[in-house]
């Protein structure tokens, strides 16, 4: 069967723009409402997909396709459905309204990451209306919590429902992440990520007071450690597999980007004060 792969184009974009408008800020979430959406499209092409609440409507969603080869670990293609919370005024266009202006499709998530959600899906649905059988299994997963820490998504999925999500390899986030260097475009492979490890601080100090103040109150001890944090030289490490992209790309390892510097080293950085 031939795949009209111009009217699935089309649909992508039409998924893209409706999943935009679909408001799944997180905090609070409310990813329901993006896997409602998913759901309704997966049955479109008579696909019942599986849907998980790890809380009122933090909710997680998980399709499959058996392939040919059942010892071969299956595929699985995988976004998130949450965003990160919008500050209004900063916007060119509304935030949730899915213009189409500049060549470009405006909204929280347009990159971050609803459009892979609506490449997948048209992928999934593709394959499904095509009545394609692949050689290993495919997955299809859109999870929640992502940009706050993955609680209530991915982590819930792999150690509350494993045999929904368990796969031998997955492609989630920054595939297709276009790159510039002049006129030329490359897109990378991401082949590891980084680990983290989250330091709580405490200063304890003299109460300060506005009529007279101190130098050693608490919250000026805070403000310079925060300040030396952000200033520490973090040790440069060129990995082989680094320093091959920067040669097929042609440029020197020594750039100054803010993305090749965090790529090159180990970073510090203060994330929240109370």
């Amino acid at each position: 069967m031939k795949t009209a792969w111009q009217s699935f184009e089309q649909e992508a974009l039409d998924s893209l723009r409706a999943l935009i408008r679909l408001d799944t800020s997180n905090p609070p979430g409310n990813e329901r409402l993006a896997t409602d959406f998913l759901a309704a499209r997966l049955a479109e092409s008579r696909v019942d997909p599986v849907i998980v609440e790890s809380a009122p409507d933090r909710a997680n969603l998980v399709a499959r396709i058996h392939g040919k080869d059942s010892t071969l670990k299956p595929l699985m293609i995988s976004s998130h459905t949450d965003v990160v919370p919008v500050e209004h005024e900063g916007w060119k266009y509304p935030p949730f309204s899915a213009e189409i202006a500049e060549r470009c499709v405006w909204g929280r998530g347009a990159l971050d990451m609803k459009a892979k959600g609506a490449m997948d899906l048209g992928v999934f649905s593709a394959i499904v209306r095509a009545q394609a059988i692949p050689n290993r299994g495919l997955i299809l997963a859109a999870v929640a919590d992502e940009e706050a820490g993955s609680e209530m998504g991915a982590k819930f999925m792999v150690e509350r429902h494993p045999e929904l999500v368990r796969a031998g390899y997955v492609l989630n986030e920054v595939g297709g992440f276009t790159m510039f260097f002049g006129e030329r475009k490359f897109y990378p492979i991401q082949v590891a990520e980084k680990g983290f490890v989250t330091v709580r601080m405490t200063t304890r100090g003299t109460p300060g007071h506005s009529s007279v103040p101190r130098l050693d109150s608490a919250i000026a001890q805070m403000a310079e450690l925060i300040c030396k944090l952000n200033r520490a030289p973090m040790r440069r490490r060129v990995t082989p597999l680094m320093r091959q992209l920067f040669e097929r790309i042609g440029v020197s390892p020594e750039i100054e980007t803010p993305i090749f510097r965090a790529m090159l080293s180990n970073t510090v950085v203060p994330t929240i004060v109370r």
